[in-house]
């Protein structure tokens, strides 16, 4: 598939999903075909791990030896964006 396109594609249905419009009236008014709009949205719907910002991690579970991580830095990690 080529990297172009399918970034535009994309941002496109990132767009469209932002805009709050239904996606006939989005492609319209930015003159997209809305065949096309629904093709390349099935496309890419269905590799999430290629659109999504977020990213795959494996948990481990803790051993008896390790301490918890302190109230403090968790918060941190959750307002980080």
């Amino acid at each position: 598939m080529d990297q172009n396109k399918h970034k535009y594609w994309q941002q496109q249905i990132m767009l469209s999903h932002e805009s709050g419009k239904k996606t006939k009236e989005y492609c319209r008014k930015n003159k997209l075909s809305y065949w096309n709009f629904m093709s390349w949205k099935k496309k890419l719907g269905n590799n999430p791990e290629q659109n999504s910002p977020l990213v795959k991690v494996t948990v481990h579970p803790e051993t008896s030896n390790k301490k918890p991580m302190p109230s403090s830095s968790l918060s941190s990690l959750t307002n980080s964006s």
